[in-house]
């Protein structure tokens, strides 16, 4: 998202610690602790047994609907980067028609899935757990001494916090997309704790030592990338 963020321009860092040595490896902790905040808070809200006994009429997930469903993701995010003024909302969501297919073909913790079944109580957590996590987020950042602004084309002047109050709308789809490509990064360890309510199929073979190694070193690799990138064009101040 911070790599979209470069073409949608859509929020800025202020004040952060002038120091590479001190700036990065913040900003890693800082956006490792976002998925888990997402994960506890729709597991404490499936604790307390908000909808459980939700129920939805079975979706018939079928090879057509698969690809179509790919389709639209794939045409949602380009949307983004080809007319980011007007299409920057579909980037939130474009992940989730892209990515869930390949979960569900893979047997990994799916939303389809769940609608498959009838059951679209996940789904509501997730937007749920959204919803209060971005209010904790902007509430926690409004009196940060580093913190982040945004601004949303067309109706950002009204402000809750630091964020335009339209830009809210965009933390329960978000979590659907964290929810997708967690379980999408995870699938092949099969090394999952955020679970969804359907049982998944048995986990498949590992990939080998080499195939391990060259993801980790390509995913460090595009972290550092991304964080000179977020220095040049995304932080607007550092701390004096």
């Amino acid at each position: 998202f911070e790599a979209f963020n470069l073409r949608l321009e859509n929020w800025w860092y202020h004040d952060v610690p002038a120091e590479r040595w001190q700036r990065w490896p913040g900003t890693v902790i800082a956006f490792a602790t976002v998925v888990p905040l997402l994960a506890v808070t729709e597991r404490l809200i499936a604790s307390f047994g908000w909808f459980e006994r939700a129920r939805s009429a079975p979706l018939a997930v079928t090879l057509r609907l698969l690809w179509i469903s790919r389709v639209v993701g794939i045409t949602m995010l380009a949307l983004t980067l080809l007319a980011p003024r007007y299409a920057f909302p579909l980037v939130w969501g474009g992940f989730v028609l892209l990515i869930d297919p390949i979960n569900y073909r893979a047997g990994a913790p799916s939303l389809l899935r769940e609608l498959e079944q009838g059951r679209p109580a996940l789904i509501y957590r997730l937007l749920l757990a959204g919803l209060l996590a971005g209010f904790l987020w902007e509430l926690w950042n409004f009196r940060a001494a580093a913190r982040w602004s945004y601004t949303v084309p067309f109706v950002g002047e009204l402000k809750l916090f630091e964020m335009p109050i339209m830009g809210f709308l965009g933390f329960p789809p978000f979590t659907l997309e964290a929810f997708v490509l967690y379980q999408f990064l995870c699938r092949p360890w099969g090394a999952s704790i955020w679970p969804g309510d359907s049982s998944p199929t048995e986990p498949p073979a590992r990939p080998s030592t080499v195939a391990t190694a060259a993801i980790v070193f390509l995913s460090l690799l595009f972290v550092l990338l991304m964080l000179s990138a977020i220095d040049r064009h995304s932080i607007l101040s550092f701390a004096e």
